[in-house]
């Protein structure tokens, strides 16, 4: 990408944010988050990952905002010239990684909270280790 020749350079006035700074910006603060929980991880400072575990959902809030605006950017904003520069490709390309990978993560959670953690109808292996069924141990089932 050389910014004097580029189609895009020409346009960046007309643009949400210049494609150059859109991915300095996004990538500066992949780093300095990466390296902020390498350092945690280094010397085992639970607080401070804590802490860093609490700047996540922001930090994906402001990822998914970014991906859309990049994406916003590259379909409506971008002429043609400018879609076949390698600088669009990479925002296009940070765009879809970022929103797959929360699309993924979102739907890696909501299957884990719907498998069930334990059978309630399987009462022989309770029975085995001398504990009762699920009827013996509620009280509003051993009545029934």
């Amino acid at each position: 990408y050389t910014m004097q020749t580029s189609p895009c350079f020409y346009h960046e006035s007309e643009y949400i944010i210049a494609p150059k700074r859109y991915l300095i910006s996004v990538g500066i603060i992949q780093v300095v988050f990466a390296l902020f929980y390498a350092i945690g991880q280094c010397f085992n400072r639970k607080r401070w990952l804590n802490s860093l575990n609490g700047l996540t959902g922001c930090l994906t809030l402001f990822y998914l905002t970014w991906a859309i605006i990049g994406t916003i950017m590259y379909y409506q904003q971008f002429d043609d010239e400018c879609k076949d520069e390698s600088i669009a490709k990479m925002i296009l390309s940070w765009c879809i990684i970022n929103i797959a990978v929360i699309i993924l993560t979102i739907g890696i959670f909501c299957i884990i909270c719907l498998i069930p953690i334990g059978d309630d109808n399987d009462n022989t292996s309770t029975q085995r280790r001398g504990g009762g069924g699920r009827r013996e141990r509620d009280p509003l089932l051993s009545s029934v």
